[in-house]
């Protein structure tokens, strides 16, 4: 597949996701799946054509991991000629392995009205799946989409600046006094017994915060 762009620098995150996806290429644990049934009389052309047009339309979807001297980047490639593919089963959808370095690393799979999404997190995360299908569906039904957003490139860029920056110290410095107060700073927590007082295999912790206008999953993302 020819390439469309020029190797992009990866973002932290998703250096952190193709690490452990190289430690382990048939895990499915940074696999992004859902299954749904459509109403009948789909019809898989228009389908094709409506998730053709929103891949074109996101270098994201497109994207694929390879590594230059040792370090990965993001490359663009270009569409692919189909991005549908129309199956007797859907199981396999789920579980296959993604080919990290020449993608793609999304799959769309139609099973008479089963319909999945699966694609690597390093594209693809809950919340993006609900807007693609929103694309999608507006596509299909030759409505307008909205223009899309800054490319991996801008968004990397804005990243880099960031790390760079004097609020990435001060962001830094909050959180090593943040976590300095728990017990986190001690090292990664030991099995506890849970809340329930069973030992059900988790890792506990406390984390001390200010009241913050955040989701526990940010708080958690920041560690």
């Amino acid at each position: 597949m020819d390439v469309a762009t020029a190797a992009i620098p990866l973002a932290v995150v998703t250096q952190r996701i193709w690490l452990e996806c190289k430690r382990s290429p048939d895990s499915s644990a940074y696999f992004v799946p859902f299954v749904y049934r459509l109403n009948p009389g789909v019809d898989p052309d228009r389908l094709e054509q409506a998730l053709r047009a929103t891949v074109q339309a996101h270098p994201a979807l497109r994207s694929v991991i390879r590594e230059v001297d040792g370090m990965p980047y993001q490359v663009v490639l270009e569409t692919p000629a189909q991005v549908l593919e129309v199956s007797d089963s859907w199981e396999w959808a789920i579980t296959r392995p993604f080919d990290t370095e020449n993608g793609p690393l999304f799959r769309f799979v139609l099973c008479g009205d089963i319909f999945v999404i699966n694609g690597s997190h390093m594209v693809l995360d809950g919340g993006s799946i609900t807007l693609l299908l929103e694309e999608v569906g507006a596509r299909y039904n030759g409505q307008s989409v909205p223009e899309p957003g800054p490319g991996p490139a801008a968004w990397g860029a804005h990243e880099r600046d960031y790390l760079d920056s004097a609020d990435h110290e001060a962001d830094r410095a909050y959180w090593a006094q943040a976590l300095a107060q728990s017990d986190f700073h001690t090292g990664l927590p030991t099995r506890r017994v849970s809340y329930q007082g069973e030992r059900d295999g988790n890792l506990y912790f406390s984390l001390r915060l200010p009241d913050m206008k955040v989701s526990p999953f940010v708080t958690t993302l920041a560690l």
